[in-house]
């Protein structure tokens, strides 16, 4: 319900797969299955891709909805995807099937992130710039739609991973 108040017309799936995004985080931090999940799927590979803009207020509806809960609650979120790749695709190379990411987008996304700078990486992640980052490079919507959840907080720790064209950071409300 909180999707449709918010203008999100959100599916449920019972076969659909999730894949490795999500099964190997949540293979690490929900050993077992013992806390709900609810998965939440941002297309970031198959065109068309949707707006940064869009996926952030998505993270904004997700906070809402996680706000309007009754009772206490406590909600752990993850997100999950490249900021820069190319796999299978002109960038890659015999020796590496993944591609050379686009190190200096990687380290000017986690620059913006680190320093609180979101309007203009929304501004700036449009479909053709992420396009020239690497077929995989949508999945960065993933960490845009986390950035709308966790509204203008900074991040407790942002750590780069260049040559794979990903990062490692954390958030806390605390």
């Amino acid at each position: 319900m909180a999707g449709l108040g918010e203008g999100f017309d959100l599916a449920r799936a019972e076969e659909f797969t999730v894949d490795h995004s999500i099964t190997v985080p949540l293979h690490f931090l929900n050993r077992g299955n013992l806390r709900p999940i609810v998965p939440v799927w941002v297309n970031g590979i198959a065109p068309p891709l949707p707006s940064a803009k869009r996926c952030y207020a998505l993270g904004q509806m997700v906070r809402s909805a996680v706000e309007a809960w009754p009772g206490t609650l406590r909600v752990g979120l993850v997100a999950s995807g490249a900021i820069s790749g190319d796999i299978g695709g002109p960038w890659s190379k015999p020796h590496r099937p993944d591609g050379e990411p686009d190190v200096e987008w990687v380290k000017h996304v986690v620059g913006r992130i680190s320093n609180g700078e979101i309007t203009e990486l929304l501004n700036e992640a449009t479909g053709a710039r992420i396009r020239a980052g690497g077929n995989v490079t949508g999945e960065m919507l993933n960490w845009i739609a986390l950035l709308g959840v966790v509204g203008g907080r900074t991040p407790r720790f942002l750590e780069p991973q260049v040559a794979g064209g990903n990062a490692y950071g954390a958030w806390r409300w605390d």
